[in-house]
């Protein structure tokens, strides 16, 4: 499944969500190229490198425990524009910006 989701979406761009099927929570993000972003995720040092919550759901669950959804395909340029639709419309658990690709409302833990 993993080859499928990368190979048919290379060089598209667009919007995606994964889905916890053991407890519902759930994880909004963009990309430009959905192959390498999506391709991330499947990436143990990526996961381990970048401390978010999806990131600890995903080793924790695994991804046998996850649904991954490709949202919508839009144009590089409206992106950031549909990401925030998203982010706005859904209860998202693993979501720790509220603004798309901005960390303006992130709060450092100290």
């Amino acid at each position: 499944m993993k080859s499928r989701i990368i190979k048919e979406n290379r060089n598209k761009s667009g919007i995606y969500r994964w889905v916890n099927n053991t407890n519902n929570n759930s994880y909004v993000g963009s990309g430009i190229n959905l192959s390498k972003r999506i391709g991330d995720y499947y990436k143990k040092s990526e996961l381990m490198r970048n401390p978010r919550p999806i990131n600890f759901a995903l080793l924790k669950y695994k991804h046998k425990n996850f649904t991954l959804e490709i949202i919508e395909y839009c144009s590089k340029e409206k992106l950031l524009e549909r990401e925030q639709h998203y982010l706005d419309l859904l209860k998202l658990k693993y979501n720790i910006l509220k603004f798309a690709y901005s960390l303006l409302s992130f709060k450092h833990n100290a």
